[in-house]
């Protein structure tokens, strides 16, 4: 049985993948509004950079506390939490009245939503272990498609509607209603904590390659959401109307490699499966480097698959180190990892002003074999 119809077939497990789509379809949904805050602030692109800086920095800053709320009130009360405060600040995005406000708002959106990640991935941990099943990587697939269908639908209701305030409450609305809905089957779920005695130098390797691992990845998900459209245009020579159809590629096959991932985990185990990744996402940058349109779209696609299931192995490799909670592990790798995702693509950037998008996407390609070798020569399976 794959995991799509592991997750499909049981309460316990559907609720969860829930859990990520209400993160994902408010996310992509208020997204669709950068434009008309843009225009309402009459902000430059550079101070946009800066107010979406702050969002990330609220995530980062309120990563290396969620071990401790969680230990507190459980993983499933931190979830249940933590995700009626993403929906009832994410609408506010859109009322504030000044940029400063505006920059406030998005760091408490990036603190909450921060939390609600560690949490609900911490969460999905505890029922692998308690059940016996594999599903992390599906769960993040639901995250997935929730992007998809939460942009799809913005898209479409911002253009008729022109109303963000009144879509976006809505929406966080209908989603705290389905929160207290479901809870029940997650919110009283805590993990039972034991101190054990471990080599702490030998966790602490696992944490440091574990880390860099979604360091890379999800710089590289911050790269070709921020830059793929401009490397078919400048070095592919693409048509305007064909700008979106690289990160169109990645992330829908993201979306399908990471419910696929979950099953390849549990046959090949979760070590092949990051190097598998790593290996595939390699193929996937030479073929965008070729600078043929049909091959760099198929590069894309490729890459968006290889990635697919690495971040959520990782995770759940960080989840099971000995010596520390699932929420611990979680937090640091994930916060590193994150730490990736806030800088890649700004690094990017410079990097670009110096050399051409093609150079830049060789160096990254250098990273990613590099990010390999760091993998393959960890001594701590």
């Amino acid at each position: 049985m794959s995991s799509l119809q592991t997750i499909l077939g049981n309460k316990k497990y559907s609720t969860l993948a829930m859990v990520f789509m209400t993160n994902a379809l408010l996310e992509s949904t208020w997204i669709v509004y950068i434009p008309y805050l843009v225009d309402k602030y009459e902000i430059s692109a550079s101070l946009l950079g800066l107010a979406l800086l702050c969002k990330a920095i609220g995530a980062f800053v309120s990563m290396p506390f969620s071990p401790m709320v969680i230990r507190k009130i459980g993983e499933g009360n931190t979830t249940f939490v933590t995700a009626l405060l993403f929906c009832l600040l994410v609408p506010l995005i859109v009322i504030m009245p000044s940029y400063l406000l505006f920059c406030i708002c998005l760091f408490f959106v990036g603190a909450s939503g921060g939390m609600m990640d560690i949490a609900m991935n911490a969460l999905v941990s505890i029922r692998e272990k308690e059940d016996d099943v594999y599903i992390m990587s599906a769960t993040h697939g639901f995250w997935s498609l929730g992007g998809m269908i939460g942009a799809g639908i913005a898209s479409f209701v911002a253009a008729s509607l022109n109303q963000p305030f009144l879509h976006i409450a809505t929406l966080a609305v209908l989603l705290i209603l389905m929160q207290f809905v479901i809870s029940s089957n997650y919110k009283n779920v805590k993990s039972v904590y034991e101190k054990t005695k471990v080599d702490f130098s030998k966790v602490t390797l696992s944490v440091v390659v574990l880390a860099m691992v979604c360091l890379i990845i999800m710089m590289g998900e911050g790269i070709v959401a921020d830059w793929s459209g401009l490397y078919l245009k400048n070095i592919v020579f693409a048509d305007a109307a064909y700008l979106g159809l690289g990160y169109a590629s990645f992330a829908g096959s993201m979306a399908l490699g990471r419910f696929l991932s979950d099953k390849i985990s549990s046959s090949m185990g979760s070590r092949k499966l990051i190097i598998g990744g790593f290996v595939i996402s390699l193929i996937g940058i030479a073929l965008v480097l070729t600078g043929s349109f049909i091959l760099t779209i198929i590069g894309f696609m490729i890459l968006g698959f290889g990635f697919s299931g690495i971040v959520p192995e990782a995770f759940r490799l960080a989840s099971k180190l000995d010596g520390i909670s699932p929420a611990q592990g979680l937090a640091l790798v994930a916060g590193i990892g994150y730490f990736g995702f806030l800088v890649g693509p700004v690094l990017f950037g410079y990097l670009t002003d110096f050399y051409d998008l093609w150079l830049s996407f060789l160096v990254f390609l250098g990273i990613i074999g590099t990010s390999l070798l760091l993998f393959l020569l960890n001594p701590s399976k």
